[in-house]
């Protein structure tokens, strides 16, 4: 009889201990902050669209006044994106952390925000992705506006995220106005996205591992 193997696929979701979900903050969604703060983190690099979000957020100023995006990270092209912002004059609406933050650290900043941007451009590359930021913004619970790509489409529909049309600036715009406007929309989908983990997340399919090794 010959050797076999046997296969379980995991899906790289947030470790639930340290990007815990607050359901009080979810269930009581209501912006009383001044500021309505966006963020993006991770890689910079010009596949991701991380201009076309800004191009989205000088769309906004009028709409939302107290709009600001946080952009934490480091990558290739960072000064042409501070150097957008400055080109748009919104470079009091953009902060760049200009570096990578520890793990640990992040779910802190990140609950501090309002809205997460996944405004990757549309290729090859990023249709076959499901970017782990956009799992670590429903982790938390932090509502999100995604570009719309094959792989996030397979894994959360309409009614968890929020969908524009990739690489276009209003499309980005709209939807980001349209969650800003509707608190209650940002409420459901926050909680609708959580589906998403209590199917795949890793508390409840890390069996699916120790079988596999209990059966070799």
């Amino acid at each position: 009889m010959g050797n076999f193997c046997k296969e379980a696929v995991l899906l790289n979701v947030p470790d639930h201990k340290i990007f815990e979900f607050d359901p009080e903050r979810a269930e009581s969604y209501v912006n009383h902050k001044r500021n309505f703060n966006l963020v993006y983190y991770g890689t910079i690099d010009p596949m991701l669209g991380i201009d076309l979000s800004i191009e989205a957020v000088s769309h906004l100023t009028d709409r939302i006044p107290g709009i600001h995006y946080y952009i934490l990270g480091k990558g290739r092209d960072l000064d042409q994106l501070i150097y957008l912002g400055r080109k748009l004059r919104i470079e009091d609406r953009i902060h760049f952390s200009r570096k990578n933050f520890p793990l640990g650290v992040l779910p802190t900043l990140l609950k501090e925000m309002d809205l997460g941007v996944i405004p990757n451009r549309k290729n090859v590359a990023t249709d076959l992705m499901l970017p782990v930021k956009l799992l670590e913004y429903v982790a938390i619970g932090i509502p999100v506006v995604a570009a719309r790509l094959r792989t996030i489409e397979h894994y959360f529909s309409e009614d968890m995220i929020s969908y524009f049309e990739p690489e276009n600036v209003k499309s980005m715009a709209s939807a980001i106005l349209n969650l800003y406007e509707d608190g209650t929309q940002r409420r459901q989908k926050t909680l609708r996205a959580r589906m998403f983990l209590e199917r795949f997340g890793w508390e409840k399919n890390h069996m699916d591992l120790i079988r596999l090794y209990q059966d070799l």
